[in-house]
């Protein structure tokens, strides 16, 4: 991949027209519920798109194979290509948050101890973080 080959990508109006309607279509369905702008959203994000592996390097090939509008040609970067750069530039975006579980307590002994202290106790259960000593 050349700098240069993406650059001539990302400056490519047929294509990034191509990555609106690939996020306007996914967001009116519902499966980019965090876009409220697609043009915008692409724009922001357009040398993202144009750095996708492999995108350089087939307009490049296009470009010398005199293909037409390479940008606009779903031979050169497919319709699935660019629904597969959206997902992956979205969710990098937007991470899904950890799952935080409560932890679950057991048993915990001896029953009773010492007013006074010095009672070592013992917690069992699940959800604990591991290797964190007292």
């Amino acid at each position: 991949m050349a700098y240069s080959d993406v650059a001539l990508l990302a400056a490519d109006q047929d294509f990034r027209a191509r990555a609106t309607a690939a996020v306007s279509i996914e967001t009116e369905q519902g499966n980019l519920p965090l876009v409220d702008d697609p043009p915008r959203w692409v724009f922001e994000r357009n040398w993202r798109y144009a750095a996708q592996p492999g995108f350089g390097d087939a307009y490049a090939s296009a470009i010398l194979n005199g293909v037409e509008r390479p940008g606009n040609d779903p031979a050169v970067i497919s319709d699935a290509q660019i629904l597969a750069a959206t997902y992956s530039i979205y969710e990098a975006d937007n991470p899904e948050p950890p799952v935080v579980v409560a932890p679950t307590v057991t048993a915990l002994t001896p029953a009773a101890g010492n007013l006074a202290g010095g009672t070592v106790v013992t917690i069992d259960g699940s959800g604990f973080l591991e290797g964190v000593e007292p």
